[in-house]
C-alpha cells in the first residue's frame, strides 16, 4: 500500500512541477511543444492545439519542452535581456509550484510542527514537566499533526506512550500513561486552521533558508550536499504502519506528498547541471548583459557545471 501512495504522491508532485513551467511559459506567450509526466514509454498521448500532453509509465521524472528554452533559439523581435528574464520566470515556475503543494499539503493534513498543547490539567503529564510550550509529536510512536490523529492512534485500556517536544529547546519526551478511551483526559490541544497555516509557512520559512545557506555555502566547504535537507526532522515523515485506520494513512500520505515536494523544490534549485537552478545560472548572465553568450563562454559555464557537480556530489 506504501508503494501505492509513494507512486501517486510522485505523479502528484511532477505534475505540479511541470504545471508550473507551463503555465509561466503560457504567461510570457513561450511555445510550448510538450508536457511530460513521467519517463520512458507513453501510457497516453495526445495532442491539443500543437501541444503533446503525454503520461509515461516511469513516474521519476517529466519534462515541459519550450521552444524558447532552447539555447540556440533566437528572437529577433525582443532583447536578449528581456529573453533571457522570461526564461528565468518559466525556470523558477516549476519550484515555486512545488513550494506552493508544501503549503496546501501541509496546512490540510494539520500542524507539521507537532500539535501545541493549549491547556493542561493531567497530573501524569505535568508531573513529566510538560507544559503549554510543549507540542504533541508522537502517539505510539508515530507522528500526531491534527485531534483526529490523537483518536486513531492511542489504544483504550492499556499504557500509550506519548512524545512531547519543546521546540525552543530542542527537548523530547516520553511520557507513559494508561488511557481509558480514545482521547487523552485533562489537556486541550489547539488545532485551528489558523494555526495549521502559520506552522506550515514557518515550516516552508525555515527550509526556504536552508537552501539559501547551502547555496552561499558552497563555495567554502560550511555545507555538504544534503546536510540542511536531512538535518530538518519534519523533512521526512516516518514510515508509518499502515494498519492504520485509511483516514490515518490518507494524513500520512498527504505529509508525505507535501515532503517529496519540498525535496523536488529544494534539490531543483541547486546550482547542478540538468536542474533548473543550473539553468537559471546559466541565464542570468544574459540578463545582466543584454548580451548572449558566446559558444566559448557557453561550454566554459557547462563545464564549471559539471566539474561543480561532481565536487558537490563526491
Amino acid at each position: 500500500m506504501n508503494t501505492i501512495y509513494l507512486i501517486c504522491g510522485l505523479l502528484m508532485v511532477i505534475t505540479v512541477h511541470e504545471l508550473g513551467h507551463y503555465f509561466a511559459a503560457k504567461l510570457v506567450g513561450f511555445n510550448i511543444e510538450e508536457l511530460s509526466v513521467g519517463i520512458g514509454l507513453s501510457i497516453i498521448k495526445k495532442k491539443k492545439k500543437d501541444i503533446v500532453y503525454s503520461l509515461k509509465c516511469v513516474p521519476i521524472g517529466g519534462y515541459c519542452l519550450i521552444k524558447e528554452l532552447d539555447p540556440a533559439f533566437e528572437d529577433a523581435s525582443q532583447s536578449v535581456r528581456r529573453l533571457s528574464i522570461k526564461r528565468i520566470i518559466v525556470l523558477v515556475s516549476g519550484p515555486v509550484a512545488n513550494l506552493l503543494l508544501v503549503f496546501l499539503l501541509f496546512s490540510a493534513s494539520g500542524n507539521i510542527l507537532g500539535l501545541p498543547i493549549n491547556k493542561i490539567e493531567n497530573t501524569c503529564i505535568l508531573d513529566q514537566s510538560i507544559s503549554e510550550d510543549f507540542m504533541l509529536r508522537h502517539v505510539n510512536g508515530q507522528r500526531v499533526f491534527n485531534t483526529r490523529n490523537i483518536e486513531q492512534l492511542l489504544i483504550p485500556n492499556q499504557v500509550n506512550i506519548l512524545t512531547f517536544r519543546d521546540f525552543n529547546n530542542d527537548i523530547a519526551i516520553d511520557v507513559p500513561i494508561f488511557i481509558s478511551s480514545h482521547y487523552i483526559p485533562g489537556i486541550v490541544f489547539n488545532d485551528t486552521a489558523l494555526l495549521r497555516i502559520a506552522s506550515s509557512y514557518a515550516f516552508i520559512k525555515d527550509m526556504v533558508g536552508a537552501v539559501l545557506r547551502y547555496v552561499s555555502n558552497l563555495f567554502v566547504g560550511e555545507a555538504g550536499m544534503f546536510d540542511d535537507f536531512f538535518s530538518n526532522p519534519y523533512s521526512h515523515p516516518h514510515d508509518e504502519d499502515f494498519t492504520n485506520p485509511l483516514s490515518y494513512q490518507l494524513t500520512w500520505f498527504v505529509v508525505t506528498t507535501g515532503s517529496l515536494s519540498y525535496g523536488v523544490f529544494y534539490f531543483n534549485l541547486l546550482p547542478f547541471v540538468v536542474f533548473d537552478g543550473y539553468k537559471i545560472f546559466m541565464y542570468i548572465l544574459p540578463a545582466i548583459r543584454n548580451k548572449k553568450t558566446n559558444r566559448g563562454l557557453f561550454w566554459a559555464l557547462i563545464g564549471f557545471g559539471i566539474v561543480l557537480s561532481l565536487i558537490l556530489i563526491l
